[in-house]
């Protein structure tokens, strides 16, 4: 429900003001094109319904789109010098990292009032159209069969000849003021029983033609999908405009191709006069179209007689110009989205456990975040601000007890359950994503790697991700490669194995691994040139892999680059000076920074120095 609230606020928020933009966009078009044929001007204003509805739906964007991880990592680089331009850099797949989003908070009340009133509203214009839906069937339903005339039968094939349709059926009825036409697979015309009795030919003609060039545009379904597109937005006035707009322009739409097609603009104006006089012009019964729809009959027929045209080479530049000032206002108004949340049941108890937390009360901010939690289950930030919390707590008591014998539990258990909870909810979310890459146990450690790849592909140059996914490579070789050593009695500073057979062995297994890590740690140094951390990880990463290396050559090829990488990452962490390890504070109004909180929730801490060079 609370992801519903969220999305409709989001909707709500961003329909405001973008169909009010597009709404300005499509009457600046509709002024250029207004000596173009009224098409033009139909489409402009369907396309902005189309896009008034379509923007805001957009601005719902889902954070757990699956991203596929194939391809990532960019071919391997030679050892020896590798080259920037052969790799995939960063800024090279920059596109791929969505735009930043604007949030804008609403009250709880306010928001659950707007969402009430929005779901009220739908529903009864829904109700609406269902009633008109229903009186539309029970019109057809009571109509007749009419049995046509000379005169009328002639019109009649003189209207299908023109539009080139057949199969349509006329009916009567003397419950209507005007000519209309329903149906979309079974088109019907239906007129009134007094023009069909007692109408000229002129009238007929102009009747008839009118519901048929409706069904030739295929107004019918069209004016229903443009209904039902217009529902969501039926409480904005500028919807209104657009919806009113959409009417009038598929009259004189209309108008046109009965002009070009069947009658002359004269006469069909003074046929729509004489109808106009003797007919009610009432609001059409049911879902159907009419001659009078539009209420715009004196613009009609100012247009049938004036006939302004442009030139086919005009017409078309200014269609192009009008659709480009609506491609414009499209664009302007989907790149500044904003998402819209309700204020959470929660933060009153967030509030005490940031405040709790800032003061290195960590039991004490656990339980203001766990009720934080409680009130709100699908609230992430509680559920991050909880998980550091307990990290927290569980450093402070190895600190004051030391190392705690954790037996075949995890003492970090609770917080990763929590970033699990977090992932659920918000997949690519990555302080929990680092939590779950630092605190999980080996089980959970190629679930973290790929979540870290896919968040790579979402964010290309946060750096600590690819660091983390990097050290994650790093530590599934190191531990059996250490087995390894220690059944040949050796250390990892000794030589490299000396079974031949199982160093192939552990190859084949193994360096895809170490190759991605190598990878995965140049694109970190080429996004921070003074990334230490990263420096001291390709030392190990060469390590590990002299251990398992073909030849001696090929491993003390290995430690020499490892050698000279590690003395870089000490003069480049000297030059940075001491890092300190302070717990950085938290603010109820942002989620945990996953920098923030590097040390815990982040990657690994940096190694050790590395052993003295082999002889």
């Amino acid at each position: 429900m609370e992801t519903f609230n969220q999305a409709l606020l989001t909707f709500l928020l961003n329909s405001i003001w973008q169909v009010a933009l597009m709404t300005a966009a499509a009457w600046i078009a509709s002024l250029v094109l207004r000596n173009n044929p009224a098409s033009h001007r139909h489409a402009v204003w369907t396309i902005a319904l189309l896009a008034s509805l379509a923007l805001p739906l957009a601005s719902i964007r889902s954070h757990g789109a699956n991203v596929s991880t194939s391809h990532l990592v960019p071919p391997v680089p030679q050892l020896d010098t590798p080259a920037p331009s052969a790799l995939v850099t960063p800024q090279a797949v920059k596109r791929h990292a969505p735009p930043p989003r604007r949030n804008f908070e609403v009250g709880r009340i306010t928001a659950e009032a707007l969402t009430v009133a929005w779901l009220l509203f739908l529903c009864f214009r829904i109700a609406r159209l269902l009633v008109r839906a229903v009186r539309t069937s029970r019109l057809r339903r009571e109509s007749e069969l009419l049995h046509r005339s000379l005169v009328l039968d002639a019109v009649w094939k003189r209207a299908e000849t023109a539009f080139g349709l057949r199969g349509i059926e006329l009916r009567i009825s003397a419950a209507i003021p005007g000519p209309v036409m329903t149906g979309v697979w079974h088109e019907t015309i239906i007129l009134p029983a007094s023009l069909a009795e007692h109408g000229s030919e002129a009238m007929l003609l102009t009747a008839i033609g009118h519901e048929m060039a409706h069904i030739a545009r295929h107004d019918f379904p069209l004016s229903l999908l443009a209904e039902l597109l217009w529902l969501p937005l039926a409480f904005h006035p500028a919807a209104w405009l657009i919806y009113r707009e959409i009417a009038r322009t598929r009259e004189l739409a209309t108008d046109e191709l009965v002009t070009r097609l069947l009658m002359d603009p004269d006469s069909y104006a003074r046929s729509i006069l004489t109808i106009a006089r003797e007919m009610s012009m009432t609001a059409r019964p049911g879902f159907t179209l009419g001659v009078f729809d539009g209420d715009i009959l004196e613009e009609r027929i100012e247009r049938l007689t004036a006939r302004p045209r442009a030139t086919l080479k005009r017409a078309r530049l200014l269609l192009a110009s009008g659709l480009s000032a609506l491609a414009i206002g499209v664009l302007a108004a989907g790149g500044f989205a904003i998402s819209a949340r309700a204020q959470s049941a929660a933060l009153p108890e967030l509030k005490l456990g940031v405040d709790a937390y800032n003061s290195g009360e960590f039991t004490s901010a656990q339980d203001h975040f766990q009720r934080a939690v409680n009130a709100d289950p699908d609230n992430v930030n509680a559920r991050l601000f909880l998980a550091t919390a307990i990290v927290q707590q569980v450093r402070a008591n190895m600190s004051a007890k030391g190392p705690i014998d954790m037996g075949k539990s995890n003492a970090y258990d609770p917080a990763i359950g929590q970033f699990d909870q977090v992932l659920q909810r918000d997949p690519l979310n990555q302080p929990a994503i680092f939590g779950l890459a630092t605190l999980g146990d080996t089980g959970r450690s190629q679930e973290a790697h790929d979540r870290l790849m896919k968040l790579i592909v979402s964010d290309p140059n946060n750096k600590e991700a690819y660091y983390t996914a990097a050290v994650m490579d790093w530590s599934r070789v190191f531990n059996p490669v250490m087995v390894a050593l220690k059944q040949a009695g050796l250390t990892l500073s000794a030589q490299q194995i000396p079974d031949a057979s199982v160093r192939a062995e552990l190859r084949s297994q193994y360096q895809p691994l170490i190759e991605e890590g190598y990878r995965l740690l140049q694109l970190a140094m080429q996004l921070d040139p003074k990334y230490a951390d990263a420096m001291a990880y390709m030392n190990l990463l060469y390590r590990v892999n002299a251990e398992i290396a073909d030849t001696k050559a090929e491993s003390d090829a290995l430690i020499a680059k490892g050698n000279d990488i590690v003395q870089l990452a000490l003069q480049t962490q000297k030059a940075l000076g001491p890092r300190t390890a302070a717990v950085a504070p938290l603010s109820v109004d942002v989620a945990p920074n996953p920098m923030a909180m590097r040390g815990f929730v982040m990657a690994p801490p940096p190694p050790p120095p590395p052993p003295p060079a082999r002889n």
